[in-house]
This record gives C-alpha cells, structure tokens and sequence, in this order.
C-alpha cells in the first residue's frame, strides 16, 4: 500500500491556486484511474485505486496546510505504513514557473506552512515531489 498525500487548503477560496497544487495533481491521478477523492477519514478526503496490484491511496488532508501533519500522522497509523510508502505533492515557490523537483527524503522542514507536518514525520524518509506551475493546463 502507497500513500500519496497532496497538500493543499480546503474549501473553494483556495481551489485551482498555486498554493492547491497538491490537490489538482491529485484530481488528475483520481480521474486517470477512475476513481473519486470523497470518502471522509483521519481529516482528509481519501480516494483509492489499484496499480500493479499494489493499492494506492490519495489523501487531501482538510486540516490546512499548516496542520497537515495530523492528517498524514493518522494515516500512516491507520494503515501500518513506512515513510518510504508516503509520497507527499505540494507547491514550492523556489522553484520557477513549469518545474518539478523530486526528493527521494522529506524535506518539509524548509517549508514554513509545513512544520507540523515534518515535526511528525521527523526522521522519516518519506518521498516529495515539489511542483511549481504556471497554471492547471500545465499539469
């Protein structure tokens, strides 16, 4: 089981925002595979689907960035997982317009909005994968 986690805020001031990356990456992934991000556990919106008989899990936590950490911390929890099977998406405005950075270790503690998250995850060799869009077309 895998754990993608895409980071973002809730609600409809925030949808289609750099800042939401996390989550339209997610959105793609969901529809890609036919599936939905709607069923309601450990502070997120949760969607699921198979893939080389491997289940994956899409997780949009709904707790705000800045507390993300909660959210990710009861679902690894909740389903046994080791850092190595949480991917976590998310926007990073160091990086220009158009790019995209993979890490093969977590690194949240750079991101102000994020320090919960890495507190929880602390010592934890979680994979990321930073994105900086001009807009959703890019995606």
């Amino acid at each position: 089981m895998k754990l993608i986690v895409g980071l973002g805020n809730p609600g409809r001031t925030y949808a289609h925002t750099r800042h939401n990356v996390g989550f339209d990456v997610l959105d793609i992934l969901a529809k890609r595979h036919d599936t939905k991000i709607l069923r309601r556990q450990c502070h997120s919106l949760l969607g699921s689907y198979e893939h080389l008989a491997e289940n994956i899990i899409l997780a949009k936590p709904q707790t705000f960035m800045n507390n993300s950490g909660l959210a990710v911390g009861e679902l690894a929890r909740k389903y046994n997982l080791q850092p190595s099977d949480i991917v976590v998406i998310y926007d990073d405005m160091d990086l220009p317009p158009g790019k995209i950075r993979i890490r093969p270790q977590g690194y949240l503690a750079d991101i102000r909005e994020c320090n919960q998250l890495s507190n929880i995850c602390t010592q934890m060799n979680f994979r990321e994968l930073e994105l900086e869009l001009e807009n959703k077309a890019k995606l």
